[in-house]
């Protein structure tokens, strides 16, 4: 079953996404980011100059808390959200570690029917 859709709406800006690949400099998660809400940190996504902040929380993590799968909540919707683009977490000024934008980003996104709803009038980041 093929079903249209507005490429405007499926390119309108977004909060949520997932990530994989995690790894962190330190080789441990930061502390918090295996409870339920995550832990608030500072992102830079893409290549632009921006900085961004949300929580990350992981997901499935392992008894030493680690997982290689996350999902990112940002404050502010972000519109250039890609599968493949890397996502690099911080503490302040300090690198904690990477992520890439899951291609289950996009599954998650058109299974919400996010996609077909109207963009809201929230402060876009680019």
């Amino acid at each position: 079953c093929y079903r249209e859709y507005d490429e405007d709406k499926f390119e309108s800006t977004r909060r949520e996404f997932v990530v994989e690949d995690i790894k962190w400099i330190s080789g441990v998660p930061p502390k918090g980011v295996n409870d339920d809400l995550g832990t608030h940190l500072s992102m830079k996504i893409r290549h632009g100059p921006t900085i961004v902040t949300g929580n990350l929380r992981i997901e499935n993590a392992d008894d030493n808390g680690n997982s290689d799968i996350g999902k990112v909540v940002l404050d502010k919707k972000d519109g250039g959200l890609a599968p493949g683009q890397f996502v690099v977490f911080y503490d302040g000024l300090e690198c904690l570690g990477s992520a890439v934008i899951s291609e289950r980003h996009w599954i998650d996104f058109l299974s919400s029917g996010e996609w077909m709803k109207s963009p809201e009038s929230e402060e876009v980041v680019h």
